[in-house]
């Protein structure tokens, strides 16, 4: 919600600046252009000082390994030289109470899953 409150200050001030024949093109860009810096960074802080990356692990319900274990993959990460990624393999239960406390918390939650290969005959769509 944040970030489209940012959005709407972004075109109000450059209504407003286009609006006064006196102000040229160039002024305005780097007025929008400073307040742009201004407003990313406040939402850098607020985004980083409640969720660090440095701090979290992955929640997974991989039913084929063992439960309440910490597992990595190997060549599995997006940063090369990077923290492994790690998961916490847990049952689906367990899950779902730590996303429910997460949200409350304020914290973002990230999801996927894994559907395997999608044989597009298999259905009928």
């Amino acid at each position: 919600m944040k970030l489209r409150e940012h959005a709407l200050t972004l075109r109000a001030l450059s209504a407003s600046l286009r609006a006064d024949p006196s102000i040229s093109p160039e002024s305005v860009i780097s007025t929008l252009r400073v307040r742009k810096e201004e407003l990313m960074q406040e939402f850098y802080k607020a985004f980083t000082t409640k969720f660090s990356p440095a701090e979290s692990f992955s929640f997974v319900d991989h039913p084929r390994r063992d439960y309440g274990k910490l597992y990595t993959v190997d060549e599995l990460g997006n940063i090369w030289g990077g923290r492994p990624v790690l998961y916490v393999n847990s049952e689906i239960d367990e899950l779902k109470q730590a996303i429910v406390r997460s949200i409350k918390a304020g914290q973002p939650v990230f999801f996927d899953c894994d559907v395997g290969t999608m044989d597009v005959d298999y259905f009928e769509y």
